[in-house]
């Protein structure tokens, strides 16, 4: 049993082994655990080898390879394929972009939404209007690349029907942005904005990997459309919000109407959907789209350490950019 390249094995503590993964850093504690194992196990990666070299008995094996099991260390995909059934692909990597979906609500940014500590707090929703109403704009340009790199029919047909499904969200990120500015008495946004430099970055990373294969895009941009796959948890989330900042549910209404609108698309599982339309992958591809998202979850999360750095700086209604 092969362990992932993207699995880490250490010796931590006397007789501990601590793996680190895209996912999770885990201990397991057991007498026959040592250094020269371990590195044993980070060298030649296959399990029963590790073993055998060290000498180590049963009750180690055993409980060790349940343990890697558990966390997804081993290689999913079979030794010395060619090429891997994109479907097959795309559900090893849901797991993935479950997990990294669901870590997106445990950081600071989120934390501040939902359980503000100052009035400033609130220009955390405006920033998640505003930024992410550039984010959604370059969808379609992200989409037409994808275009320009697919040479298959029903790939082509699907993204042509996505791109008519996705036009108008940017806009519904804007009227949020709207509203809480004329619920505080400012004036309308200015026509033209510009993103800041963390929303331009992710939205590099998305044209990056639509150049690389459609199947590597909807791989990033399924770690965002995850986020939203439960569209009731998503009212709840901006109802609460919008009771904790005390304002009208009016202004994250846009959010909730984005999520619903991609749930009738059956956009929050278009990784699948285009799968299904997939020939076989490279396995080069497969790691690519992997590392991609991976990258893209990393991202997302700076996205949101950069909106806070620059938007709470402001009070609510402002830090949009603009042209000078």
């Amino acid at each position: 049993m092969r362990l992932k390249r993207s699995v880490r094995i250490e010796y931590r503590l006397e007789h501990r082994l601590r793996i680190t993964t895209y996912h999770i850093t885990a201990d397991l504690e057991h007498p026959e655990i040592s250094q020269a194992f371990c590195q044993g196990l980070q060298t030649t990666r296959e399990l029963d080898q590790a073993l055998s070299d060290a000498r180590c008995g049963t009750s180690l094996g055993g409980e060790l390879r349940a343990f890697l099991d558990e966390h997804r260390c081993f290689h999913e995909f079979p030794d010395g394929a060619g090429a891997v059934d994109a479907r097959y692909a795309a559900s090893v990597i849901n797991r993935d972009l479950d997990y990294w979906a669901d870590s997106q609500y445990c950081d600071g940014f989120w934390e501040r939404v939902l359980r503000p500590t100052e009035a400033r707090d609130l220009n955390l929703v405006y920033a998640w209007g505003v930024e992410s109403h550039h984010h959604t704009h370059s969808v379609l340009r992200h989409l037409g690349e994808v275009l320009r790199h697919t040479e298959e029919r029903p790939t082509i047909d699907k993204c042509l029907a996505h791109m008519n499904e996705e036009w108008d969200h940017p806009y519904l990120f804007r009227l949020s942005a709207l509203r809480l500015r004329r619920g505080r008495g400012l004036p309308d946004l200015p026509g033209e904005l510009l993103p800041l430099a963390g929303t331009r970055s992710l939205c590099n990373l998305l044209q990056h990997a639509a150049r690389k294969h459609m199947f590597a895009y909807k791989c990033c941009a399924g770690v965002l459309e995850k986020t939203a796959r439960r569209t009731q948890e998503t009212r709840t989330l901006f109802a609460e919000a919008a009771r904790a900042h005390h304002i009208d549910y009016s202004v994250v209404e846009p959010f909730v109407k984005h999520a619903e609108t991609d749930d009738h698309y059956d956009h929050l599982n278009s990784l699948a959907a285009f799968a299904e339309l997939c020939p076989p992958l490279p396995l080069e591809t497969v790691a690519d789209s992997i590392r991609l998202a991976y990258r893209f979850a990393e991202a997302l999360y700076l996205w949101n350490c950069h909106m806070m750095d620059w938007y709470l700086m402001h009070q609510p209604g402002e830090g949009h950019r603009r042209r000078a």
